[in-house]
């Protein structure tokens, strides 16, 4: 199969939020996450030619490629020109043959001190550490899950500092994308730059309105990739810019500004420790025993003023609800009186600034939403800004062993559905180019097509019935990708084998077979591009998926529905098992 060319500079179209490339086609991207989590930080079968080639057979055209900051910038100030080199190299076998690349700085729970990987370096870990602050785990008893790792005092406050800019380690993070964009941006394959991944909230501990993605957004994550994003168009003013909110940003629907600002206050008034108290009395998980009334909120309050807090927030509702916006941000403070810098940008309020002992302003933050007032690096740059999401259905873990009837319903006819609609929404209104690049928790069995993974993969690839999203899986490498790549990142074993008769792995093209090409280019009225005249109007995505392109050149029709597996069954082949997050 024959690859077009690179898609070039991409753009994001103002009317239809679609990514462009410069001759005006809407461009169409599947692909994987290929992201190492241990040392050397990239995975060596990727510096083999064959890797990409084989991905690009299979019509995969994107990778999002895991940068490790760790790997990039191991000692403070000092960048490994071996580990850049090595990526260079992998950036140029995908390139070669088609593949575009999204440069991803990855991290889950910061580090290994922390139970995960060190995703952040550990001399930034080493500078943030507080002695002050109730060490990991606290205040959990121990952390059976590596995302309980979020819910520890320690982590919320690494991720505070991190966003306020102590120690200058929100500039450390923008000059190192500042040399990512340097020194691998000019390659042709590289089309944008994932600010980072699963950002997580900021000291929930100390301000519990930090829970709610609005207020995450808008007073933390904002300033941060308004830095960022000035350090990567200092060099690099053509590529797009991806960034992410917080992972469960678009899981409800924003209240009415008063619901909203009632929340904000109930959440300051029982901030994250209350509510794992709560769990905890319900047998959900274990805290430690040694826990301090003292650490639920920083500031010991009075009747006075609790009651004047409860007066003001008052005053604060009715002023939401008549929309009144006049006030500045830093007017209203409780129990002493402290400044907070004035700002005609939100996105620039420094955040270190705003206490929890500060009530919500008349500002209109939202509770759910990115609380974003506009793309990072503002209006001018939305043609290159682009919202990159992720989607889990919150029950299904790991452990899953089914998927009922009613969680069904639940997570496809309301909870998801509700998702995509309220993130298309939100980049709508940014005018921000959407892309899914993570989803799932669900490996699909072709030996069970109504097993749970089989189910929900088979659900979220048929969402996009236009060009608007990239699917792309978590994949690491020998299983499905080819001899020596491995699975999933969590799974440790093979994915199942193809069922007799296949013959091999068949790949998933991006588009129906007669359009061809890793690449694919169809205008605004999803006609195809100017080199395919004549050619149908393109199907939609989830019957793109049914198609595997045979080694030998050939098509087949690898839906369920010969198997008895009826609409439901469009994963067949590698085209689920590629698209796989663990």
């Amino acid at each position: 199969m024959t690859a077009l060319p690179s898609p070039g500079l991409l753009s994001v179209d103002e009317h239809s939020n679609h990514l462009l490339d410069s001759r005006g086609r809407i461009r169409l991207f599947h692909g994987v996450n290929l992201v190492c989590k241990t040392p050397p930080w990239y995975w060596p079968q990727l510096l083999e030619d064959s890797y990409a080639r084989d991905l690009a057979s299979w019509g995969l055209n994107i990778v999002r490629l895991g940068v490790i900051w760790s790997g990039l910038e191991p000692e403070e100030g000092r960048y490994d020109v071996q580990y850049i080199a090595k990526l260079r190299t992998i950036i140029r076998n995908f390139g070669k043959h088609g593949v575009s690349v999204v440069l991803d700085i990855h991290q889950d729970v910061a580090s290994s001190w922390f139970g995960t990987y060190d995703g952040f370096p550990p001399w930034l870990v080493d500078k943030l550490r507080n002695p002050a602050v109730r060490a990991f785990p606290w205040p959990l008893e121990s952390v059976t899950s590596w995302f309980l790792g979020y819910v520890t005092k320690e982590v919320c406050c690494f991720y505070q500092d991190l966003y306020t800019n102590k120690e200058g380690a929100g500039a450390s993070l923008a000059t190192a994308w500042s040399t990512l964009a340097s020194t691998l941006g000019m390659e042709s394959a590289v089309i944008g730059y994932d600010i980072l991944n699963e950002p997580w909230t900021g000291d929930a501990f100390k301000d519990g309105a930090l829970l709610l993605p609005g207020h995450a957004g808008h007073r933390l994550l904002a300033p941060l990739y308004t830095r960022i994003h000035a350090a990567i168009r200092e060099v690099d003013r053509d590529k797009l810019v991806l960034w992410e909110a917080v992972t469960w940003t678009h899981w409800l629907p924003d209240p009415r500004p008063s619901l909203a600002a009632a929340a904000a206050a109930l959440l300051r008034r029982y901030p994250l420790l209350s509510w794992l108290r709560l769990l905890s009395w319900l047998g959900i998980l274990k805290l430690a025993p040694d826990l301090e009334e003292k650490e639920e909120i920083v500031t010991p309050r009075t009747e006075d003023n609790q009651r004047n807090s409860v007066e003001k927030s008052k005053k604060q509702t009715g002023k939401l609800i008549s929309g009144l916006r006049s006030r500045k941000v830093g007017e209203e403070v409780r129990d002493k009186e402290k400044e907070i810098p004035e700002s005609n940008n939100l996105n620039t309020l420094e955040a270190e600034n705003v206490e929890d002992e500060v009530e919500p302003t008349s500002e209109n933050i939202p509770a759910f939403g990115t609380g974003f007032l506009e793309v990072p690096g503002g209006e001018e740059w939305r043609h290159k800004s682009v919202l990159s999401w992720h989607y889990y259905y919150p029950p299904l873990t790991y452990d899953t062993r089914s998927f009922p009837w009613w969680h069904r319903l639940l997570a496809h006819r309301l909870f998801g559905p509700g998702v995509f609609r309220r993130t298309e929404a939100e980049a709508g209104r940014l005018g921000a180019g959407q892309i899914l690049t993570e989803w799932g928790i669900a490996i699909p069995d072709r030996t069970k097509p109504d097993s749970w993974g089989s189910v929900e993969a088979a659900w979220v690839m048929d969402r996009p019935a236009q060009p608007l999203l990239v699917l792309l899986g978590h994949r690491g490498p020998g299983s499905a990708l080819g001899p020596g790549v491995p699975c999933s990142w969590c799974c440790g074993g093979p994915l199942p084998a193809l069922p007799p008769g296949r013959g091999g792995h068949h790949p998933l093209l991006p588009v129906h077979p007669r359009h061809g090409g890793a690449h694919h280019g169809v205008d605004r009225q999803g006609r195809g591009g100017e080199e395919q005249p004549g050619l149908p109007p393109l199907p939609p995505l989830h019957q793109q998926l049914q198609h595997h392109h045979q080694p030998g050149g050939g098509v087949v029709d690898a839906s369920r529905e010969s198997k008895g597996a009826g609409a439901k069954g469009k994963l067949g082949g590698i085209c689920g098992s590629l698209l796989v997050v663990c």
